[in-house]
């Protein structure tokens, strides 16, 4: 769970990927805030080109990308997919929205946002009156299931916390939407030291506790569900592997004799094997069948 440090009423925020939405200009004027925001510089060039120097914390991994010079970390990108080089010769990578340097731009905005950035934190807080008897807090707190494929599943959490009434955790933003309108802010000052000095740090543990259970069922549901997806594409695939192998080979020859299977392997082992990717490999090394039919099985 990644959370934020404790505030008065917290204002949500549910841009999921800023980055990703309108023209490619807008997320290249949004590359450029996340950028210098980490210490790096951004140049923009008449030709169209954009120099990016990048924060030390952004290369890793960038060795193999185009337009990249380990160097002086410098990343060279142009809003021209036909542009493959600069004036002066050097490659140029296209800063589209599958470009790993977006998707870590994007990583330091979600940061940011939630609290988990090294550097610039967003901490505004927002206060709001409201018809409760005693004053209360609300968190937000971020729960994301990882993977060594990266995340795969994220949900923002709301809890709703008094001093001595238990944790409500809200899950759907439109629970709290109403508990942030312009019209009901209040200013922030002092609200913290009147209210909540004596008891709030001791409710954010309880706070991020209910959290944590809540997210966990979450989680459970979709990493069930998840999983269930996965193995019903694996047999699809599977399947479909199968069909390919004896449209292309044939179907499997069962030799019972161990002199006839040796001829049969000899003539070809694609003939006798079971296993699809096994047979398709076969075939596909086997210079007796035609070079068409063999690309085919390689590509299959």
């Amino acid at each position: 769970m990644k959370t934020r440090p404790p505030s008065p009423v917290r204002s949500a925020h549910f841009i999921a990927d800023p980055m990703l939405r309108g023209p490619v200009e807008d997320f290249v004027a949004r590359e450029r805030e996340a950028v210098e925001g980490e210490g790096g510089s951004v140049d923009r060039h008449g030709d169209g080109t954009v120099i990016l120097r990048l924060p030390s914390g952004w290369t890793f991994g960038m060795e193999d990308i185009p337009g990249y010079e380990e160097g002086d970390r410098t990343l060279r990108l142009t809003t021209d997919i036909d542009q493959m080089r600069d004036g002066e010769g050097r490659t140029l990578g296209f800063i589209g929205r599958a470009h790993p340097i977006v998707r870590r731009a994007l990583d330091r905005v979600r940061n940011v946002q939630f609290g988990a950035s090294n550097g610039y934190i967003d901490c505004r807080v927002t206060a709001v009156g409201s018809e409760v008897s005693v004053p209360e807090l609300f968190f937000t707190f971020l729960g994301a299931v990882e993977t060594e494929a990266g995340r795969v599943y994220e949900r923002v959490l709301g809890v709703r916390v008094g001093e001595t009434c238990l944790p409500q955790v809200l899950i759907d933003p439109n629970e709290w939407s109403a508990l942030v309108q312009k019209d009901r802010q209040i200013p922030t000052a002092g609200v913290w030291e009147r209210h909540f000095t004596n008891w709030g740090m001791e409710r954010l543990e309880t706070a991020r506790g209910a959290a944590e259970r809540r997210f966990a069922e979450l989680a459970g549901q979709f990493v069930e569900q998840h999983r269930s997806e996965l193995h019903a594409e694996r047999e699809n695939l599977e399947g479909l592997l199968g069909t390919r192998a004896e449209e292309l080979c044939g179907a499997v020859q069962v030799v019972q004799a161990d002199l006839f299977k040796r001829e049969a392997e000899a003539a070809g082992r694609w003939k006798v094997l079971t296993e699809p990717s096994e047979r398709l490999a076969a075939f596909a090394n086997d210079r007796n069948n035609p070079p068409a039919r063999r690309r085919e099985a390689q590509g299959v």
